[in-house]
């Protein structure tokens, strides 16, 4: 029997799903899992599934590629076409300092790049550089700023994720 919080953070999980993506980034810790928790709760596998179907997700946690695979797998098992689910998903683990994509070849997440914490200017280049080179394909317009670093999806998909 679900709790009043567990009805209201599905409540709001489905009405942020409503509106229009063409990509998405989740934190695992707190976000897509319930605080002090370490499995994301069955009601969203499916809807993520169905996401990373039609768009490019990522995930990311200060935890490691092992604890991020670990609560994604229900996701994947969930997916018309698992392989695929798992391929349009990356993963950014250590606080941002090691990110994975899926390698079909190998049947596994590869190491895409890794940086010492904290990290200078001329890191945060090369870094900008190996996740758009990593997308390529997938996003189009990126720009990177003193704080922050933005990727444009290449397919504007337009729809919401309930449309899916």
């Amino acid at each position: 029997m679900q709790t009043d919080l567990e009805k209201l953070r599905e409540e709001k999980f489905k009405n942020a799903l409503k509106q229009t993506f063409s990509g998405c980034l989740f934190d695992i810790d707190g976000t897509l899992t319930i605080q002090g928790e370490e499995f994301i709760p069955a009601f969203a596998h499916e809807t993520l599934a169905k996401l990373a179907m039609k768009v490019p997700a990522a995930v990311c946690t200060a935890r490691s590629i092992h604890h991020a695979q670990e609560a994604l797998m229900a996701v994947f098992t969930r997916a018309t076409d698992p392989k695929y689910c798992q391929a349009n998903w990356v993963i950014i683990c250590e606080n941002g300092g090691v990110g994975y994509f899926f390698d079909p070849q190998k049947n596994g997440y590869t190491e895409f790049f890794r940086i010492p914490y904290p990290y200078s200017e001329d890191i945060k280049i090369k870094i900008f550089g190996k996740i758009k080179t990593a997308l390529e394909g997938k996003v189009g317009e990126a720009k990177m700023n003193e704080v922050s670093m933005a990727f444009k999806p290449v397919n504007h998909a337009t729809g919401t994720p309930a449309e899916v």
